[in-house]
């Protein structure tokens, strides 16, 4: 007769949990982002060579331990996590008493607070081999500036959405800056590239020590920085480009041919209220930096509506709330156009047109909605809701031959096409 299988205690479960770890090398931690508490959940004395709980007790003496030439790599990505920008994910070097310098990959999920800001990581520190350095590599390559350290145009563009998304959920003001360095060209042709390197370089190191931890730097351009502020109250911009501005004035950078004296011009956009997309907002951010050159530079321009564009931005909000609540209340129908053939005159199919119901019965157009929905970048939305409503609509009439129209956009979206795929499946 088989011996019936015992039941595993909790202790045993937890032993063989720190067998595993122990053989993996994976360090376990929790970092109470408030208190600045790390507790070290597995193998952290081990793999790192020191008592954990005693020598690493806080974030700010693991930071101890990080390399000086990762550490603001690292900090950017916490910055993320605080900015709203989803889990902390970092690699970088540790510079280990007992094992010197040691590759790790960083990984944590953010716990959120009430006001939605994260309070605390749960986290996992794996140490890399060789294999996995080369993807660190090839990973750095695509999300950093090489010169810098910074977030590259597309990191940062995507950091951008995060914030921008954040302000929206919590109802707060962030701001983005694009900061162009004054006549870098002239110091490249009078003192070399070199000289006009290091003063790149440095700009940004004056931007990573003025800026807050929480905010999020990047290059996007030759001469160009942006900055992501993404909790500021639209009151507070003045202070922060004034500050940037006096700290890059304020003493000359050393560089290989001389010290260089260097000044920035700043354009300024606060979101959500001025843009409400990445690409409108960096763009807006271009055409202010373009007045603040031409206002003589080593100044601040904070892009502003005309009164024209202000009507044209409230009654654009306004129609994009129409919409949504046309979406949730299930309004958006289908007037449906014949598409003739014109030696037959037989209708060969229907195009469908969208419209908006509105509750009182008034039938409002595709050209009055949609030009702002695919301006706000509501159009994702719209078209799986057209998809949804052709399928409901072929089910009823199966003989019917439609065409619907959907954005160039959304016919890139995988997860549109899957969809798509899957409702035909099943309803042949």
């Amino acid at each position: 007769m088989q011996e019936a299988t015992k039941p595993v205690s909790e202790r045993q479960e937890l032993d063989r949990l720190r067998a595993a770890m122990t053989a993996s090398g994976d360090v376990a931690y929790e970092w109470d982002l408030l208190s600045d508490r790390i507790t070290w959940v597995f193998g952290a004395d081990e793999a790192l060579g020191l008592a954990a709980d005693a020598d690493v007790p806080t974030g700010t003496a693991y930071a101890k331990l990080v390399a000086p030439e990762d550490i603001a790599n690292r900090m950017r990505a916490i910055a993320l996590v605080s900015a709203g920008g989803g889990n902390y994910e970092c690699e970088y070097r540790l510079d280990l008493p007992r094992f010197g310098e040691r590759q790790v990959h960083d990984r944590a999920r953010a716990e959120a607070g009430p006001d939605g800001k994260p309070v605390r990581l749960v986290g996992m520190l794996r140490f890399l081999d060789t294999g996995h350095r080369r993807d660190g590599r090839r990973d750095n390559l695509a999300n950093y500036d090489a010169l810098t350290g910074h977030f590259n145009r597309a990191r940062l563009r995507e950091a951008l959405e995060h914030a921008l998304n954040f302000t929206k959920r919590y109802g707060v003001d962030g701001a983005y800056l694009v900061i162009g360095i004054d006549k870098l060209t002239m110091v490249n042709q009078a003192l070399g590239h070199k000289a006009a390197d290091t003063v790149l370089v440095a700009v940004g190191d004056r931007l990573d020590q003025t800026l807050r931890a929480s905010d999020v730097i990047g290059r996007v351009g030759g001469d160009k920085f942006g900055a992501i502020l993404a909790n500021v109250p639209a009151g507070e911009l003045e202070c922060a480009t004034e500050k940037l501005l006096d700290s890059i004035r304020h003493k000359p950078i050393e560089t290989p041919e001389g010290p260089v004296y260097a000044t920035v011009s700043i354009g300024a956009v606060t979101f959500p209220s001025a843009a409400n997309t990445a690409q409108d907002i960096m763009m807006r951010a271009d055409v202010a930096l373009q007045k603040a050159k031409q206002s003589g530079r080593d100044c601040a321009i904070t892009y502003t509506f005309s009164a024209e564009q202000l009507a044209q931005h409230k009654s654009n909000l306004a129609i994009a709330e129409q919409v949504q609540r046309a979406l949730r209340e299930q309004r958006l129908r289908f007037a449906y156009q014949p598409i003739v053939d014109s030696a037959t005159r037989e209708v060969r199919f229907h195009e469908c047109l969208l419209r908006i119901v509105q509750p009182d019965g008034e039938v409002i157009p595709a050209a009055r909605f949609m030009p702002v929905v695919e301006d706000l970048g509501m159009i994702r939305s719209v078209d799986r809701t057209v998809l949804e409503r052709s399928v409901e609509e072929l089910a009823l009439y199966p003989d019917a031959r439609m065409a619907i129209n959907v954005s160039g956009l959304t016919t890139t979206d995988r997860s549109w096409i899957r969809s798509a795929v899957a409702m035909l499946r099943s309803h042949k």
